[in-house]
């Protein structure tokens, strides 16, 4: 293989979308006055009734395939996050309401996977989203933060080490820089490879193998299509970088994986 990349199991992929989409979550009360504070696996949250439902649906999921995993959806805060507040003139309408996530690992050591639920407007109407495009965007973001479930299982295994323990020392490397700056949080090794596998689905599910390969080849311009803020951050704002020629290795590697495993 070209580079060394972080595998998820089949399960992860098709099924997972299917309970997003299964679950309908976004039929339940989503504004800002639904918010509600709730304990999820002894967080307290803020959620709207989709938020809880979208959360249930994923760790019901999760339960079934024996992947041990605590789910947490919030709905991001209207007041600290104006964004958050989606209408028609959002970048994320209709179908990127699962705006973020992150991973953790909680003090018993168990693997936590945080989403962020956007809030829906005044002008924000329910028939226009697609649930195909909804779960397939949560269902890439999910599997984002996976991978790093699956880099600090790595390293607890090979350093002989607590899951704590793997996810101190990659913030004592430097590896977990906040998002703020654009810079080094997308240079960051871990993150590197997540955005590969993310960037890897996406330009499948868009474009197809080949139009895929070529665009890892130059052959095809993302500035006018309609891409991730991620992807035009890597090969348009920082394509002459290292890090992310680093990055186009993996996405090949990723791609390659993915249509061998008969994915995409």
């Amino acid at each position: 293989m070209l580079t060394e990349i972080s595998k998820l199991d089949d399960n992860l992929f098709g099924p997972l979308e299917a309970a997003i989409e299964a679950s309908g979550f976004w039929l339940e009360d989503n504004h800002p006055d639904d918010i509600d504070v709730n304990s999820v696996d002894g967080n307290w949250v803020q959620q709207t009734p989709a938020s809880e439902h979208l959360g249930q649906a994923i760790q019901e999921f999760f339960d079934e395939i024996g992947f041990p995993v605590s789910i947490v959806v919030n709905s991001l805060d209207p007041v600290e996050n104006p964004n958050a507040v989606i209408g028609k003139d959002h970048p994320v309408y209709p179908n990127g309401i699962v705006i973020s996530g992150y991973a953790a690992v909680s003090n018993r050591g168990r693997f936590v996977l945080n989403l962020s639920l956007g809030l829906f407007g005044d002008t924000f109407d329910i028939g226009d989203i697609d649930p195909v495009s909804v779960a397939a965007k949560a269902g890439r973001l999910a599997r984002h933060e996976l991978v790093h479930t699956r880099q600090l299982e790595k390293r607890r295994l090979n350093q002989k080490i607590s899951r704590k323990s793997a996810a101190k020392k990659y913030t004592e490397e430097g590896e977990t820089p906040g998002t703020e700056d654009r810079k080094k949080y997308l240079s960051a090794k871990i993150e590197v490879d997540a955005y590969a596998h993310e960037i890897a689905e996406e330009l499948l599910s868009k474009l197809g193998p080949n139009d895929a390969l070529d665009m890892l080849r130059g052959y095809i311009d993302p500035g006018p299509l309609d891409f991730s803020d991620q992807i035009k951050e890597y090969f348009i704002d920082f394509a002459e970088e290292p890090f992310t020629r680093r990055l186009k290795k993996k996405v090949y590697a990723y791609i390659m994986d993915l249509v061998n495993r008969g994915i995409y």
